[in-house]
C-alpha cells in the first residue's frame, strides 16, 4: 500500500509568490522573469560558478526587500504554465500545455497529484523488500524519493489500477475541514515550510535546482509510459518503459549479463535525449513579457528557466561576475543546457549537443540505473542477511579505545 497527503495550496486569485512557492513540490523560481535584479542573485556560495577562493561582494539587502525584489519578478501565468496547472471548475486540474514541449504535469511529477515525501508519504514494508531504495543515485535526481519511486512500483504493477488517483490522500483548493479526499479518507494537507530566498537564488535556480529537475524529468522518461496512465492498458501493448522493462526481465529471468546492460545504456540514452528535447523546447518558451510592460512593449523576456534552455546565462550574469571571466568555471553546469556553440533554438539529437557537465551528469544517471537493476537482483539476499542479524548484536555504541591505544 502507498499514501501521501499534498501540500496546501494558493487559492484560485492568490498571485503571492510566497504561497505558489510552498503550494508543489516542484519550486516555481525556474519561472521568474531574469530581470537585472534577478541575475544579480549569484552572491555566497555560487554553486560552482567560480573556481574555488574567488568571490563576489554581498548584497547589502535585507531579507524583506529581497523578497520584495524577487515577488515582483514572479508570474502567475508562467508558474501555470511551468507546472501544468489551471484553476477550472472552482479547483486546480492538470492540464493539457498550449504550447509545443510539455509541462511538469506532463513530463514529470503531477503537482497535484503526485506523491510527496515531504507530505507524510508512507510505502508498506512489502514495498522496501520487493525493490530496494531508490535514492543511491550518484548526482541529485528530482523526486528519487518519492515519485519516482512510487511510479516504478507502479509500472511494475506492484499496485492495484488507478493507484495514481487514489494513492494521494488530499484536499482541493476549494475543499474544507473534513472534506473527505481523493482515497476516500479524510482530506489531508501539509503547510510546506521553504527556507527564505537567498542572494545566491539564481545562482542555485541553474546550477542546481534545474540540472537535478531535468535528471527527475528523464528518469520519469525511463519509468512512466506517458500513453498509459493507469499501467495496464497501454496504446502499444508491447511497450515498457526502458527501465521498466530491463527490471521485469530480469526480475523474471533472474539475470542480467553485460550484453542486456550495454543495450539497456543505449535505451536509456535514446528516452533521455528525446525527454531532453521536449522539455528544452517547453522551457524554452517560458518567456515573459518585455523590460517596458508599461508602455505595452511584447518583447519577451527570458525567464530563469529559458535563459539555462537556450544557454543565455552568460549574457544575463551581473557585470562584476563578467569582469571575473577568469575565474569563472567555464564547465560550470548552471551556464546552461547545450554544448557551446549549439543554438539555442537547435534540436538536441544527441548527448553530445549538451553541456559536457550535463552529459557527465547523464551519463553517471545512465549508469546508476544499471546498477539499480543489479542490485535489485541481489535485494533478496541482502534483505534476508540483514533480518538474519540478532538486534542484541548490533552494536548501538562505539566502542571504548583500547587503554594501549591511548598511550
Amino acid at each position: 500500500w502507498v499514501c501521501s497527503a499534498g501540500y496546501e495550496r494558493p487559492k484560485e486569485a492568490d498571485e503571492d509568490y510566497v504561497s505558489w512557492s510552498k503550494g508543489f513540490a516542484t519550486r516555481i523560481q525556474p519561472t521568474l522573469l531574469a530581470r537585472p535584479e534577478i541575475c544579480k542573485l549569484v552572491r555566497g556560495y555560487s554553486f560552482g560558478l567560480l573556481k574555488p577562493k574567488e568571490k563576489i561582494s554581498q548584497l547589502e539587502t535585507g531579507e524583506d526587500e529581497l523578497l520584495k525584489t524577487i515577488a515582483s519578478s514572479f508570474r502567475v501565468d508562467l508558474a501555470k504554465q511551468f507546472l501544468g496547472v489551471e484553476w477550472q471548475g472552482g479547483a486546480w486540474n492538470s492540464v493539457s500545455p498550449t504550447h509545443e514541449g510539455g509541462s511538469i504535469a506532463t513530463l514529470g511529477a503531477n503537482p497535484l497529484l503526485a506523491v510527496i515525501s515531504g507530505a507524510l508519504f508512507n510505502l508498506s514494508a512489502s514495498a522496501i523488500l520487493d525493490l530496494p531504495p531508490f535514492s543511491n543515485m550518484t548526482r541529485a535526481v528530482m523526486w528519487i524519493d518519492d515519485f519516482l519511486k512510487f511510479e516504478l512500483h507502479h509500472s511494475l504493477g506492484h499496485l492495484e489500477k488507478g493507484a495514481r488517483k487514489w494513492a494521494r490522500v488530499r484536499s482541493d483548493a476549494k475543499g474544507g475541514k473534513g472534506e473527505t479526499g481523493a482515497g476516500g479518507g479524510p482530506a489531508a494537507t501539509v503547510r510546506k515550510g521553504r527556507t527564505p530566498p537567498s542572494e545566491n537564488l539564481a545562482a542555485y535556480t541553474w546550477g542546481s535546482y534545474l540540472p537535478t529537475l531535468l535528471m527527475g524529468l528523464v528518469m520519469d522518461a525511463w519509468i512512466r509510459d506517458e500513453a498509459n496512465p493507469d499501467g495496464f492498458t497501454p496504446s502499444d501493448p508491447g511497450y515498457k518503459p526502458p527501465l521498466v522493462k530491463a527490471l521485469s526481465t530480469a526480475i523474471t529471468s533472474g539475470s542480467f549479463d553485460h550484453r542486456t546492460a550495454l543495450k539497456l545504456a543505449e535505451e536509456l540514452s535514446q528516452a533521455a535525449i528525446e525527454r531532453i528535447e521536449a522539455v528544452r523546447k517547453a522551457w524554452s518558451k517560458l518567456r515573459g513579457p518585455g523590460k517596458s510592460e508599461s508602455e505595452g512593449s511584447d518583447e519577451p523576456i527570458h525567464t530563469l528557466a529559458s535563459a539555462w534552455a537556450t544557454n543565455s546565462v552568460w549574457e544575463l550574469l551581473p557585470e562584476e561576475v563578467k569582469k571575473k571571466e577568469k575565474s569563472v568555471n567555464k564547465d560550470w553546469i548552471g551556464l546552461g543546457l547545450l554544448q557551446d556553440g549549439h543554438g539555442g533554438s537547435d534540436e538536441v539529437r544527441a548527448i553530445s549537443d549538451l553541456n559536457p557537465s550535463v552529459q557527465e551528469a547523464l551519463r553517471l544517471l545512465i549508469y546508476d540505473a544499471i546498477d539499480y537493476v543489479q542490485l535489485t537482483l541481489s535485494w533478496p539476499g541482502m534483505i534476508q542477511t540483514i533480518r538474519a542479524v540478532e538486534i542484541e548484536l548490533i552494536p548501538l555504541e562505539p566502542p571504548k579505545p583500547s587503554p594501549r591505544n591511548n598511550q
